[in-house]
């Protein structure tokens, strides 16, 4: 009689789920997985470390909108993925963390790589966390783990799978795989959406606020319809950023831009708050981006957002996509007021930068100017591109210049604010994206953390191109440490030159190294069209400071004010 194991249950019922790619990194606790991914076309990409695969995994998911299973070994591979785990879920981003575990006749024998709770560890940082212990409940387990990542508010699902469980054999007339249909989400009350419209319609100076939830419902074209129907500008924050051209003239940038509003009396009134939560990217609890006396319209998909930090004038619980449709079809029938000189105020507040840095352009001076390498950059991609960014001041520089590319979409990590996930997202987006450009920047500190992922991209022929703005140190650390203690008061800052060109070299990459402010457009086209995976390290001027950095340690408003970088002032006494 015809037998299965667990690892084939496994695999047949993720592709019975739509997911058929897998990001792993070896380990014996899940050999049964990886012999079935052979036998029924699952298409692996191994990484070299647990935390590359996790963070692979969800760029793949930022990239499509759909999840992707994770496999990893016990122990040590399942605590490496944590991170990971604990990015996808601040940031609401499916995947299927499947981990190794000892087997369970051996779970207080002292086993290898065993010995604590994984579920326990898993459970904080997960929509859901579950241990299988029978063999012929894998196909359910695993359809309901899918439902769970994908449906409502998006995150990731961690399985614990024993070895004994995984290597069971089980007659095959048992299994079936099982239908995995995807929920429906519920449409938007008709009522709220048009209480919306007649809040937008009676602004002064309406905005839509996209985030995440834009992106991961598929919403672009709609958006981009209904903004070009009302005329109103739309900001987007760093998980948003491409679901409106950069180019597109309603485009008012990330939700930075809103402070230069604020500051000129000039901040909206009224803004759609579509898929965006307050926090962090909207100036926290404070007015710094929005008066208080901003009407908040919310519509997100996760009810309890709505209300947090501040009240909604309105609140919709609904998925973007759904909302737009409906919202639409009550606008096209409405006479939308022509609020020409407020798109102009944002258009023209969105360019603080070019204005503030425009002498850079045009220097010849080296070490390059990192708004220049920036710059030069963006206008060197080619259309359609994928920009993956990492690290803390070469974000920032980076985030400033999309207006000069022409992309796709953009990615980068949220609220857990984790260095080293450039890289492992670039191999997802590429992964999802074959066919299109995609470009990892990051930092000469971020990039040390999955710097031999240049590996992985090298094995599996993925073209990424990684681009180092090398500073020689951790710049917004050093910065930071210098406008708050005095340049006589820095403390493990400071990282020195390094050859990154040669080790890219080393895994198999092409590679320069741009010390001339003049070669950074040339130099990008020469890596593109080199068809491999490739790494520039660009020489940038250590002594700029980002106004990200700016921001975040220098808004005093007192002498007795107490400085936290990235949070909000203490009174002080």
């Amino acid at each position: 009689m015809a037998q299965v194991d667990g690892g084939v249950l496994v695999i047949k019922t993720l592709l019975a789920g739509g997911i058929d790619r897998g990001f792993a990194l070896h380990g014996g606790h899940l050999e049964p997985v990886f012999q079935a991914a052979i036998d029924n076309s699952f298409a692996l990409i191994d990484t070299r470390h647990e935390a590359a695969a996790g963070h692979a995994a969800a760029g793949y998911a930022r990239a499509t909108g759909r999840p992707a299973a994770v496999f990893v070994t016990a122990g040590p591979g399942m605590t490496n993925v944590v991170t990971a785990l604990a990015d996808a879920y601040l940031d609401c981003v499916p995947m299927i963390v499947i981990a190794g575990a000892e087997p369970l006749v051996e779970a207080e024998a002292n086993a290898l790589q065993g010995g604590f709770d994984q579920v326990a560890v898993a459970a904080p940082v997960s929509k859901w966390a579950f241990r299988i212990t029978r063999t012929e409940t894998i196909p359910r387990i695993i359809a309901r783990a899918i439902n769970v990542a994908r449906s409502g508010r998006p995150g990731p699902v961690f399985l614990e799978i024993p070895a004994d469980v995984i290597y069971q054999p089980l007659p095959y007339q048992q299994f079936e795989p099982p239908k995995i249909e995807r929920a429906t989400p519920s449409a938007p009350d008709a009522a709220a959406v048009r209480k919306c419209l007649d809040y937008l319609m009676s602004a002064r100076r309406p905005a839509i606020l996209a985030g995440a939830g834009v992106s991961l419902s598929g919403s672009k074209n709609a958006l981009q319809a209904f903004c070009e129907l009302t005329g109103m500008p739309v900001f987007t924050n760093c998980k948003a950023h491409g679901v409106l051209p950069t180019s597109h003239a309603l485009w008012g940038g990330d939700f930075a831009n809103l402070k230069v509003l604020n500051e000129n009396g000039n901040a909206p009134d009224c803004v759609l708050l579509l898929g965006a939560r307050l926090g962090r990217y909207t100036g926290g609890a404070t007015d710094a981006l929005l008066p208080f006396d901003t009407n908040i319209l919310a519509v997100d998909i996760d009810g309890s957002e709505i209300g947090r930090l501040r009240p909604a004038s309105v609140g919709v619980e609904a998925d973007c996509r759904m909302f737009l449709a409906a919202a639409q079809g009550v606008a096209e029938g409405l006479s939308w007021p022509e609020n020409k000189s407020w798109s102009e105020d944002v258009a023209f507040s969105a360019g603080w930068h070019e204005r503030r840095f425009s002498e850079s352009l045009s220097s010849t001076s080296a070490p390059i100017h990192p708004y220049k390498a920036a710059h030069d950059l963006m206008k060197a991609i080619p259309a359609g591109s994928w920009i993956v960014v990492d690290g803390g001041e070469a974000y920032n520089w980076a985030e400033m210049n999309l207006a000069a590319a022409p992309i796709e979409g953009f990615m980068v990590t949220g609220y857990l604010g984790c260095l080293g996930t450039g890289q492992p997202f670039a191999i997802g987006a590429q992964v999802a994206h074959p066919d299109r450009p995609v470009i990892c920047i990051t930092g000469d500190g971020a990039v040390g953390f999955n710097v031999q992922e240049f590996h992985t991209m090298a094995r599996h022929k993925l073209p990424v191109l990684t681009v180092i703005f090398n500073n020689e140190c951790w710049g917004l650390s050093k910065h930071g440490q210098s406008m708050m203690f005095g340049e006589n008061r820095q403390c493990i800052v400071d990282l020195e030159d390094c050859a990154y060109e040669r080790v890219a070299e080393g895994f198999g990459c092409y590679a320069e190294r741009v010390t001339d402010p003049d070669e950074v457009g040339p130099a990008v086209k020469r890596a593109l069209a080199s068809g491999r995976p490739s790494c520039l390290n660009i020489m940038i001027d250590p002594k700029v400071v980002a106004p990200f950095t700016e921001a975040l340690v220098g808004n005093r408003k007192s002498d007795k004010e107490v400085v936290i970088p990235y949070y909000e002032n203490l009174a002080g006494q």
